[in-house]
């Protein structure tokens, strides 16, 4: 009877074992088919612009505060536009980001370039090795509440004087209302949250702006819905990113855009 009972709790376990391994073997297939349509729908549904908004914003901020310090550092580069405007305008770029055919592309566009995690130390750079730093559209990707060890080491790398720069989705409550992601969990952040956690790190606010109103928002929506709905790029895009180009021009409640300076 008791070798009985163990054959049957060794066939449940067995059962529970393999159970387990077919669900966490569907996990993987469903996250490598989410990675790939991710991919493609970058790669291929967006139209190349170096018109974007948050490009002017930060080669704005960047001429004001950084105008004869010319070695940057760009976390979250994606497909290089911002990277070759920079260069263009005579910055050395390094190049950084999460996907490898990007840092691949990058490398082979005659950057240097590196595959990082941002949510990891940046061990691979030295002490005061860089005059800025950049990232648009990139902080609210990194895990809640770690934003503070990404200032610090941001600042580490940054030499005396040099300046971070960055964009990302103002907290402001038509913007969220009307941005899909942020019901999953994206985050919008205002100018006060973001300073405190910077000054803690010894990071000064030098300047902010918030831009983009209702064509920002509605191009949003016209992005989430061609492409997650059809698979294709925005509708009327030119038009839009006219639109929005031209409304970025002055305030609105949409973008929000900072510089600091290492203290």
């Amino acid at each position: 009877m008791f070798a009985r009972h163990l054959s049957l709790s060794a066939r449940k376990k067995t059962k529970e074992s393999i159970k387990e391994k077919i669900i966490e073997k569907s996990k993987k297939q469903q996250s490598a088919i989410l990675d790939y349509r991710t991919e493609l729908l970058e790669n291929t549904l967006r139209n190349e612009n170096f018109d974007r908004p948050q490009y002017q914003h930060a080669l704005r901020m960047l001429n004001t505060l950084n105008p004869d310090h010319k070695n940057v550092i760009e976390f979250g580069a994606g497909r290089g536009e911002f990277a070759r405007l920079l260069r263009e305008k005579g910055y050395n770029v390094f190049f950084t980001d999460i996907n490898p055919e990007n840092v691949k592309w990058a490398k082979d566009n005659g950057f240097n370039a590196l595959h990082l995690d941002a949510n990891e130390k940046l061990n691979q750079f030295t002490d005061q090795q860089f005059d800025g730093a950049i990232m648009l559209e990139v902080i609210e990707h990194i895990p809640k509440k770690t934003e503070s060890i990404f200032f610090r080491e941001v600042r580490r790398v940054l030499k005396k004087k040099g300046n971070l720069f960055l964009s990302t989705p103002n907290d402001h409550l038509m913007v969220k209302l009307f941005d899909p992601a942020w019901y999953f969990g994206y985050r919008h952040y205002n100018h006060k949250e973001l300073r405190k956690i910077a000054e803690k790190e010894r990071l000064q606010t030098k300047t902010y702006q918030i831009s983009g109103a209702w064509w920002s928002i509605l191009g949003l929506i016209n992005m989430y819905v061609a492409k997650w709905v059809f698979g294709r790029r925005k509708f009327l895009e030119n038009f839009f990113e006219e639109k929005e180009l031209k409304e970025s021009q002055s305030s609105g409640f949409m973008n929000l855009f900072m510089a600091f300076e290492k203290k």
